[in-house]
C-alpha cells in the first residue's frame, strides 16, 4: 500500500469529526498528529473535547486504515509555535543541508515534543551535532533533555533518516 498524503490523513480526519486536532503531517512510514491540549478532556463530549480514549481510538483508526505509525503530540497553546519558529530558525541556520522541517507542541510548561525531519543526514556525527543544537536551543528556553534522545532513526523502507525526540 501506498503511503497516505495529508490530504487522504485529513479526509480520515474530517471523517472521524476530529476538529481537535490542529496539524497533521506524514513524514516517511508515520503520521504525526499535533492535538489542542484545550481540548483535551478527562470525558468527552459535544464534539468540541476529546478524551484520552478518543485519541487512542483515533490513532489505531489511522494505523489499521494506512498501515502506518501514528504519533499524536498535545499542542498547548501559540507558545509551541514560537518555540518551534525559534527552534527551526537555529536548526536551519546551522544546518540548512541537512533539517528540514521542525515540529514541537508543548506538553506542559516544562515538557516538549520535538520531532526534525533530517532526510539526507547519514552521518551519526552530524545526527549528534543536531541533536546538541536542539539541546542547546531547548536549554536556552528552560526545556531541559532529561529522557532517552533518539539523535538518528532509519526505518526500513524510507526515504530517509528522522530525527526524534522527546526533550524534558
Amino acid at each position: 500500500m501506498a503511503l497516505p498524503t495529508e490530504d487522504d490523513v485529513r479526509t480520515f480526519l474530517a471523517m472521524q469529526n476530529a476538529t481537535y486536532v490542529k496539524s497533521a503531517r506524514v513524514v516517511d512510514q508515520t503520521v504525526f498528529l499535533v492535538v489542542d491540549a484545550q481540548r483535551v478532556a478527562a470525558t468527552a463530549h459535544d464534539g468540541q473535547q476529546t478524551s484520552r480514549r478518543k485519541l487512542a481510538a483515533l490513532a489505531r483508526g489511522l494505523r489499521e486504515r494506512f498501515l502506518i505509525d501514528v504519533q499524536i503530540s498535545q499542542a498547548s497553546d501559540e507558545e509551541s509555535a514560537r518555540i518551534q519558529q525559534v527552534l527551526e530558525g537555529v536548526l536551519k541556520r546551522r544546518f540548512a543541508e541537512a533539517v528540514s522541517e521542525v515540529t514541537v507542541a508543548l506538553l506542559d510548561a516544562e515538557t516538549a515534543s520535538v520531532w526534525l525531519d533530517a532526510e539526507t543526514v547519514t552521518d551519526a556525527a552530524l545526527a549528534d551535532q543536531i541533536s546538541q543544537a536542539t539541546r542547546d536551543a531547548l536549554d536556552l528556553l528552560n526545556l531541559f533533555v532529561a529522557r532517552g534522545w533518539v539523535a538518528l532513526e532509519r526505518r526500513s523502507g524510507s526515504r530517509g533518516n528522522r530525527c526524534q525526540g522527546v526533550a524534558t
